[in-house]
């Protein structure tokens, strides 16, 4: 790298930039890098928008995937046309093409196929999922799901769907559902929406959508979304 190739700025904001001479950037063209990094690589094909805030971290993405991470000492490794989010802290993320994926995480895997949306808040627990929309918030729980979307907020307790959209806020509990939509402002409740619009103002809840316009206040609070509009202001 020439001297002109090198820049050397205080802080990171919101375009290409490095902070010290352990940062090295790999890209390829029509590439969008965004990214306050310590001690980090990242590595991108073409087409690739990519945010990151990590320290000590690796950021390994295929074409045209869009990628935001806060990581600590943290791999995401992504295939083409995927979406990511993560917030984690010893975890990893593997996750194959046309997937849209949040986590937060603490010692957890998640595993995913193709065109899934997945997101999860999970300690020592595992998710595994093949063409759904996941979102979990367990401790040590098993969620596993197909061609579904799932929202589930438990202990020690395991949800099965198929084809269906499922939210559960339950303890040891089995959620089934199928085909249904569902509104519900409630504490150990289901709520079930597609296609919809759908505003809640909640504490510890979880919201799945898809096609839809979502706004939300809530802490510890999960918003997934495909194909929408999304606006959250969350904390954790």
């Amino acid at each position: 790298m020439s001297v002109n190739e090198e820049i050397f700025v205080e802080e990171c904001l919101f375009e290409p930039s490095f902070i010290n001479n352990t940062w090295i950037p790999q890209q390829a063209d029509e590439d969008q890098n965004q990214s306050v990094c310590t001690t980090s690589v990242n590595q991108h094909a073409d087409e690739d928008q990519n945010q990151s805030v990590c320290t000590t971290s690796v950021n390994q993405h295929a074409n045209e995937d869009q990628n935001q991470s806060v990581c600590t000492t943290s791999v995401n490794q992504h295939a083409n046309e995927d979406q990511n989010q993560s917030v984690c802290t010893t975890s990893v993320n593997q996750h194959a093409n046309e997937d849209q994926n949040q986590s937060v995480c603490t010692t957890s895997v998640n595993q995913h196929a193709n065109e899934d949306q997945n997101q999860s808040v999970c300690t020592t627990g595992v998710n595994q999922h093949a063409d759904d929309q996941n979102q979990s918030v367990c401790t040590s729980g098993v969620n596993q799901h197909a061609d579904d979307q799932n929202q589930s907020v438990c202990t020690a307790g395991v949800n099965q769907h198929a084809d269906d959209q499922n939210q559960s806020v339950c303890t040891a509990g089995v959620n089934q559902h199928a085909d249904d939509q569902n509104q519900s402002e409630c504490t150990a409740g289901v709520n079930q929406h597609a296609d919809d619009q759908n505003q809640s103002e909640c504490t510890a809840g979880v919201n799945q959508h898809a096609d839809d316009q979502n706004q939300s206040e809530c802490t510890a609070g999960v918003n997934q979304h495909a194909d929408d509009q999304n606006q959250s202001e969350c904390t954790a």
